[in-house]
């Protein structure tokens, strides 16, 4: 999974890589605690191909994007993802968070984690939504994989995300208006420029459904935002923004789906052993700040019960 710790690494991405970069991240939150899964339709793509893809081969893509947000444009029914690993198909198929993602990865075999597969499937459903497309994929991993997974509740450390002033969100962060606003991927230029996502006015992204990376006030910042999602999507993805050690849930009281833009500096990675200590950012905002003064929003520690996905059979790949 590509995560904000590689991401600033570099300073520059195409429209096309910056997108699918923040859509890899988590924009679904934990199942509630104490609730069973409501059983899901069984669907599978008509034609499926997969293949183990040989180390070496250029880097991932894939016509849908393949993290948890809404942000898709419909293909006519074909799917076709080039060098993902095996853990990352698995997280699209059940629209893993990032702490169910981590629970999993630890109890999976090391090739689940590390051997890439290409895949080229199709249904005869030419406006097959992205989520039928999930439950396709967990058809082609139990059929190809023999993968089996069930849910357990589990008592866990979280942050709960709380409003700072009861019932006050903060300057970025508002409730979604009444607007038309565009789901489908934006094209990359055509010269191929780097880019980053369109905004419109109050610096929100201009696509609907899914976390994306905008331009920001200094090269060491990043500028995520999104709108028409869920408070509880938002809270659910903040553990991979500010690089938390726990799953965050959310406590803040607010109903219905919302804007947000935020500005922040992200943790620098530790230096190598015996590298010079990177440069001060200066001021802050860091992520923590960033999130009480620019969405009114505070992290407390707490324990709370959290749905995760447990892996209960996993096999290699299985002849086409």
């Amino acid at each position: 999974m590509i995560s904000l710790r590689q991401a600033r690494q570099q300073r520059s991405w195409s429209a096309a890589h910056v997108i699918h970069l923040m859509l890899m991240l988590p924009l679904l939150a934990p199942h509630a605690s104490g609730q069973s899964q409501p059983a899901t339709p069984r669907l599978s793509f008509d034609t499926a191909s997969v293949h183990e893809t040989k180390p070496g081969s250029e880097e991932q893509n894939s016509n849908v994007p393949l993290g948890p947000g809404n942000v898709y444009s419909p293909t006519g029914g074909l799917l076709v993802i080039h060098n993902y690993p095996l853990m990352g198909l698995i997280s699209f198929a059940y629209r893993m968070t990032t702490g169910q993602q981590s629970t999993f990865a630890d109890m999976a075999p090391a090739w689940v984690r590390d051997t890439r597969y290409s895949i080229v499937a199709r249904t005869e459903k030419t406006d097959v939504t992205k989520d039928e497309l999930r439950l396709m994929m967990r058809s082609l991993l139990a059929q190809r994989f023999a993968m089996a997974v069930h849910y357990e509740s589990r008592l866990t450390p979280v942050f709960a995300a709380q409003l700072v002033k009861p019932g006050q969100p903060g300057p970025r962060l508002r409730p979604h208006p009444a607007d038309g606003c565009s789901r489908a991927i934006p094209k990359e230029p055509a010269d191929g420029a780097t880019a980053a996502a369109e905004t419109i006015d109050g610096g929100f992204p201009a696509i609907c459904g899914g976390l994306l990376m905008m331009s920001s006030s200094t090269p060491t910042h990043f500028h995520i935002g999104a709108r028409d999602v869920s408070i509880v999507s938002i809270t659910s993805a903040m553990a991979s923004w500010g690089d938390l050690a726990k799953p965050v849930v959310d406590q803040t009281g607010l109903a219905g789906n919302y804007d947000f833009a935020m500005e922040f500096t992200p943790k620098r990675p530790d230096p190598a052993p015996g590298a010079p200590a990177p440069p001060s950012e200066g001021a802050e905002p860091n992520f923590l700040y960033a999130l009480r003064t620019q969405l009114g929003i505070k992290l407390e520690a707490q324990k709370q019960p959290v749905e995760v996905l447990l892996l209960d059979r996993i096999e290699r790949l299985s002849e086409n």
